[in-house]
This record gives structure tokens, sequence and C-alpha cells, in this order.
């Protein structure tokens, strides 16, 4: 039924343009009505001061939303509740053509919240952080392009629940979104300068470095970003290449060489996992990383059963290894 897989796509946009996790299908009605109440409750108090042109009503009104602003993530309840204060302020003035135009702008923006699932303050608010993919892909006309974040994984604990598969361990994976557009993986490789063998000594990550608290903050704001949106699937951060070892082939014999790496051009630092619909929403990703200058951020699609060749899908299909997988997965 498009219609109703149309209204789950704006009550799910409507969810996470407010900040929330990706829900599941299931659950979105009942989130969705939950997060509706207060700006019906809101909306209904504003029509009755509307009603009553009563600047007492607005300015009660003003000084209860602004005391929700105190909360974190009130940005639109903080423009109601400036709208609300202009607009009684005006009354009191007796300025009514103005207050009435104020009153207008107010009733449109809560009409297109409460028929239209559409929130002015929590768009605006994503575009002036800089979240204009968030801003412009929860628009209540858009369609959903995430699954749900049980599918997802994120590190945490120093306990992995979710690992990159092999394409015969892929399989059962789900790997689309409504309507059949294909969600691919990609692994954005983080090159850090401070890792390169050309970067200068008094520069460079050696033993027992770790970075500042103050990039870590900001690093875990962006992987809460990515989370949020349900693309994050794994991360990792890296030793140094002085504690790890380059194994290389030749004449069909291994030979092992211990870090660091110094004839290596590019030396990698950590990763994350993630599914986007396309390389270019993954780069979008990669470019909103607070790196550090110099860095640099390598975008690599995964590979999936599907990609190929049957022969080659055969030859890939592992019971135990699959098996093995989805026990890490489930533990």
């Amino acid at each position: 039924m498009p219609g109703v897989s149309e209204t789950r796509d704006s009550m799910r946009n409507f969810i996470l343009q407010q900040g929330l996790d990706a829900p599941v299908q299931e659950s979105c009605p009942l989130r969705f009505s939950a997060l509706m109440f207060q700006p019906r409750l809101v909306g209904s108090i504003i029509l009755l001061a509307v009603i009553l042109r009563s600047p007492a009503v607005f300015l009660g009104l003003s000084g209860i939303l602004w005391w929700n602003v105190l909360i974190p993530r009130r940005f639109a309840r903080g423009m109601a509740g400036s709208f609300a204060l202009a607009i009684g302020i005006l009354l009191l003035l007796r300025l009514g053509t103005a207050a009435l135009v104020l009153q207008v702008l107010l009733l449109s923006a809560l009409a297109a919240l409460i028929f239209g699932r559409f929130c002015l303050g929590s768009f605006l608010y994503h575009l002036l952080r800089g979240r204009s993919d968030i801003a412009t892909g929860t628009l209540p006309w858009k369609p959903w392009s995430f699954t749900g974040p049980q599918s997802r994984s994120i590190v945490g604990e120093g306990k992995r629940r979710d690992l990159s598969a092999s394409p015969g361990a892929v399989k059962n994976r789900s790997m689309t979104t409504r309507k059949g557009d294909k969600a691919m993986r990609f692994m954005m490789v983080m090159i850090p300068r401070v890792y390169q063998p050309d970067t200068p000594p008094g520069e460079k990550a050696g033993d027992g470095f770790a970075p500042a608290a103050e990039d870590v903050a900001k690093m875990m704001r962006f992987n809460e970003e990515l989370a949020k949106a349900g693309a994050l699937i794994a991360l990792d951060g890296l030793h140094p290449g002085s504690k790890g070892a380059r194994v290389s082939f030749a004449g069909g014999k291994p030979k092992v060489a211990g870090g660091p790496f110094t004839g290596a051009k590019e030396v990698i630092g950590g990763y994350w996992m993630i599914e986007a619909k396309s390389k270019e929403e993954a780069v979008g990703w990669a470019k909103r990383c607070p790196a550090a200058d110099g860095d640099v951020i390598e975008v690599r699609q995964v590979f999936e059963a599907s990609d190929f060749p049957q022969d080659v899908r055969t030859a890939a299909e592992n019971p135990m290894v699959r098996e093995h997988l989805e026990k890490r997965k489930a533990s």
C-alpha cells in the first residue's frame, strides 16, 4: 500500500529530524504520536490566544516555551517562544497589524508541523549547524533511505557487535531499502598525517601515542551523527605502524617486516563501515568528518555477494564461516 508506506516514511523522517535514533517501522506511529502531543497542545493554546487577542496568554506561553529551551535540542520551541513573546509585546503596544502578521506566520508553521509533519525550527537548526543533508533528507515527502537500527551495529565498550562480511557471508544480509533501492556498504579509511612516514619526527605519532581528548570528543559527535542517521555499521581506530607488522609475499614465501613502515606511502589509522545509497552520499559523510589538517579519508565501496558472478558466489559460500560470523554478531 503506497499510501501507508509514504505515511510511515514521513513519520520516520520527522522522528529523525528531531535528533532521535532512526526507528523501526512498527514503532513509528507510537513514537510519532508521542512527539506530536506537545505541538498539538501548544497549537490549541496559540489558536485560543489569537481568537482572544490576549497578550497575557502569548506572554505566558512564551515563558513556558523558553523554559523548555533549557533542555537540549529545543531550537524549535525557542523560535515559537520568540514569536509568542513578540506577538504579546506588539499587542500590548496596540500594534495590531504587526501582531497579526506574526500570528499568521506562527499559525502557518504550526499547521505545517501538525498536518504536514514538517518542523521549521528543526529544519533551520540543521541548516545553521551545517547539516543540510539532514535538513533536506528528512523532509516529509522524501522517501525513507535507511533500514532500522537493528540491522546496524556500533562498536562500544571494546566489543564489536557486527563484522564486515565476505561475499559468502552476506547472503542473508538485508541490503535493500524501501522500493528496492540498494543500500551499499562503504569503508571510510582514515589516513592520518601523524601516522605517515614523511611526517616530521616532532609531529609523528610514536609509541604511547594517544589523541587529544578534545579531538576525540569532536570525532565522537561525528560518530553520533552517523549512528543517529542509521548509517553506522562499525568503526575502529588503529595503533601507529610502529606497533604493527607487514607480511609480503614473493615466490610463494611470506616475508615479515616490523613497523614502522618507512617505505610505505600511506599508513591507515582507522576506519568506519557505513551504509549509504550512493558513493556521493558516502563522500558527503567523509567531508563532514572533523579531521585534522593533512589527514586524508579514502572512501571505498564494499563488495556484496550480488556483485559477483554465480561461480564466484558459489566459491565464496562457506556455511561454517557464515555461521561463525552470525554467532559473533549475536554475542
